[in-house]
């Protein structure tokens, strides 16, 4: 069991990419642009949780794209079980002044309805910290109306942040 996402996340030059064996025998590898249909029928379920609005396929293509050339910043995991896709993890890298390292940030995580509530959400947040060693914490945010998710992560040790979370998008800037 273990791996990366990627080998030259945070920094790492290996060329490497490593896959993530599950207990339970399900894996994780990084996405091609050959998930992209699959993974966009995830997303887009994702997005039908409370408090969330579709999307469309071209950002994330430019996801999969700026992680295949940028592996330092991002890596998207395919999570397969038994040869079928059953869900995915999109993870960004930042350095915190304030935290005195490198953060992952946990941008999405999904797993398909018939796979949930079988311990590889808990064990995937669980895993990375043993993925990214040189990471001194990890964040990621959910609606406020998903008690479900929140739960979860509170029982993996997250616990709310004292600080606001506010984001301003530029009109125009985005793909």
């Amino acid at each position: 069991m273990g791996g990366r996402l990627d080998g030259r996340a945070l920094g790492k030059e290996s060329e490497l990419a490593v896959e993530y064996l599950f207990k339970n025998g399900a894996m994780m590898r990084a996405a091609t642009l050959e998930d992209l249909a699959e993974l966009f029928v995830m997303v887009q379920d994702l997005y039908t949780e409370p408090g969330d609005a579709p999307r469309e396929l071209a950002p994330l293509r430019r996801t999969l794209e700026e992680a295949a050339r940028h592996p330092d910043k991002l890596a998207c995991g395919i999570i397969s079980y038994d040869q079928q896709v059953i869900g995915y993890c999109l993870v960004c890298f930042f350095w915190s002044h304030e935290f005195g390292g490198n953060i992952v940030e946990i941008d999405e995580i999904y797993l398909k309805r018939p796979f949930r509530c079988q311990g590889m959400g808990r064990e995937l947040l669980a895993a990375l910290p043993e993925l990214y060693p040189e990471a001194v914490g990890l964040t990621l945010c959910t609606n406020i109306g998903n008690q479900r998710a929140a739960a979860l992560y509170r029982a993996a040790g997250f616990e709310p942040s004292p600080f606001w979370h506010m984001l301003k998008i530029f009109a125009g800037r985005q793909s």
